[in-house]
């Protein structure tokens, strides 16, 4: 069994006004079913293996921006043609397990010889897969429920069976040869010598599922976002530069957080360099990097972002570490990161062993953490935790809170007792 999360779909919304909008209509629910440490999760990892060897062989698929990137400049296209964006409307939740399975066993059967079976028939492969398709179940607040249409978020296999299935809806669109159609899971661009050759690709791909319908976007001042880039068709080419979603907090680790040094060095690092290696010249790669001060700077990186802006930042040191025994400890602070380092080197371990500092727990481990809510306390008439999880009211040396339903005072507690013992006793 699983515990289901939902997520609200933001990005898509037009303007600011409708992220603090009361019409349901504007906000689009997805839940996703964690299948991690569930039944079928060991399975689906093996499965995964195979499947996964499968993406290369579909023309339209990206991985990334930078094969994006890639096939743009091979097309080499400018203003004389003409260029839009398409969306799946809620993707995996329209793809029905049959029609998935089946866009598989054709891949497989066309490319058997050519990818790595580790031991499967494509028989074999397509029995496990449909078990694990068929297990969309999970349990909440004491219920059972069952995903009845569509493939369940959260699951492993779920993007490489999408992305099979997309395949065969675009087919017709790759066969009327457009100069570059490209897409990355849901989102696809697509670039035709005249706007009624987009019109008959959209058409085209909105005619080939009952489920599967797309959305489109047309370049807003000669600028069209795809992916974490845009694009600017003009007489001598194109152009790209970096971009950001306006619905984008633009929230980093902030430089205060409790997080090793090298963790939020490596951030901000990283962003500079994809903000520089989205553009084509000097002006966007400016603007680019701009926009990457601003949010290096929104979130504490005063040092670091000026340091960046003007070139002066230190290249990265080679700590080889592969020949070092590793001494694992969670991350306290950067003081205590230091001090211990200093131990290391006073009793002679430095070129021995290296520190693994592990990062604190954060909220999406919490969420994709499977059976969170699907176990009943085993104690007898438990008034803590009626759908929780085994053994926590037996928790020790805890701070608890008491809300009274009557006159609606709280009252903050700490116990080295059980949990369930100190209530009792209350």
């Amino acid at each position: 069994m699983s515990s289901p999360v939902l997520t609200y779909k933001t990005h898509k919304l037009v303007t600011s006004d409708d992220l603090v909008s009361t019409d349901p209509s504007l906000f689009k629910v997805r839940p996703i079913i964690s299948c991690v440490d569930g039944p079928t999760d060991r399975i689906t990892w093996l499965i995964t293996l195979v499947l996964t060897q499968l993406l290369k062989y579909i023309p339209a698929h990206l991985t990334n921006t930078q094969m994006f990137l890639d096939r743009l400049r091979n097309a080499q296209p400018n203003n004389a043609y003409v260029m839009e964006s398409f969306d799946v409307t809620a993707l995996y939740t329209n793809v029905s397990n049959d029609s998935a399975m089946q866009a598989i066993r054709e891949l497989l059967i066309q490319h058997e010889g050519a990818i790595n079976m580790y031991g499967f028939s494509i028989q074999q492969l397509m029995t496990l897969l449909k078990e694990c398709l068929n297990c969309p179940i999970f349990r909440w607040s004491g219920r059972y429920y069952a995903q009845m249409r569509g493939l369940a978020m959260g699951q492993r296999l779920a993007p490489s069976l999408a992305i099979a299935y997309m395949s065969k809806v675009e087919a017709p669109v790759i066969d009327l040869g457009p100069l570059l159609y490209c897409r990355y899971i849901d989102d696809c661009l697509i670039i035709c010598s005249t706007q009624e050759e987009i019109d008959k690709c959209f058409e085209l791909l909105n005619g080939q599922s009952e489920y599967i319908k797309f959305t489109r976007e047309k370049p807003r001042e000669n600028w069209l976002p795809f992916l974490n880039v845009q694009i600017n068709l003009s007489e001598n080419g194109y152009v790209t530069k970096w971009y950001r979603k306006p619905s984008s907090k633009n929230i980093l680790v902030h430089y205060l957080s409790s997080h090793p040094s090298h963790t939020k060095r490596a951030l901000v690092r990283n962003m500079f360099r994809t903000a520089t290696n989205v553009c084509t010249g000097r002006e966007q790669r400016e603007e680019s990097r701009n926009l990457a001060r601003q949010i290096a700077i929104k979130n504490g990186y005063e040092t670091v972002a000026r340091d960046r802006c003007r070139g002066n930042h230190r290249p990265c040191s080679d700590n080889s570490s592969s020949n070092k025994v590793p001494f694992i400890l969670p991350f306290i602070s950067n003081e205590v990161s230091a001090a211990i380092k200093r131990c290391l080197r006073r009793v002679g371990l430095e070129n021995s062993v290296t520190i693994v500092e592990m990062p604190p727990s954060n909220l999406r481990r919490q969420l994709i953490r499977n059976r969170l809510y699907d176990r009943l306390c085993a104690t007898q008439n438990c008034i803590i935790w009626p759908n929780g999880r085994d053994g926590d009211c037996m928790s020790s040396g805890t701070v608890y809170l008491i809300s009274c339903k009557v006159c609606g005072d709280e009252y903050v507690g700490e116990t080295g007792r059980p949990l369930c013992i100190e209530n009792t006793s209350a």
